[in-house]
């Protein structure tokens, strides 16, 4: 079995996760829905994708990963996909987060109980690292002043 037929099974079909899968390395190879990439860093399509797999390779929407967090955020009322203090340390107090930037790509995940967010964006910037700590203050900044939260399941993977 594959690598990306492994996760897709074991790890993202349990969670009903169908869409995610590992990129190709052209706009020729792009998926149905895919955007195109853009960068002041590096040329996005110069770098193998397919080869990077578990390090950067992976096609997802922000949807798919918000549907992945709440799976994993040890409460709430969608089941997660490990029972409580299984998984690795950090999977265990439902607390995590996870950044990611590539040349054509940055993204933001914040897993948490009761609030938990995914950032997705087409486009890598050479201060990566400015970008990310921009959108989560962003981010922080508007769950915290919010005060109204739907009361109804945003999802529809039911």
């Amino acid at each position: 079995m594959t690598y990306e037929a492994f996760v897709q099974d074991r790890i993202l079909g349990p969670m009903n996760i169908t869409d995610m899968k590992i990129g190709g390395n052209t706009q020729e190879e792009a998926f149905a829905k895919e955007v195109r990439y853009y960068s002041n860093w590096r040329p996005p399509y110069a770098m193998n994708i397919t080869r990077m797999d578990s390090h950067g390779g992976w096609i997802a929407s922000a949807k798919s990963l918000a549907f992945m967090a709440v799976q994993s955020d040890a409460h709430g009322t969608v089941p997660d996909l490990f029972a409580l203090g299984e998984g690795l340390d950090y999977l265990k107090n439902g607390q995590w987060n996870h950044n990611g930037a590539l040349p054509g790509s940055t993204a933001v995940m914040q897993v948490g109980y009761p609030i938990s967010y995914v950032v997705l964006l087409n486009e890598g910037d050479a201060d990566f690292q400015k970008m990310i700590q921009t959108i989560r203050n962003f981010m922080n900044d508007k769950v915290n002043k919010r005060t109204n939260w739907p009361n109804i399941d945003l999802f529809d993977y039911y």
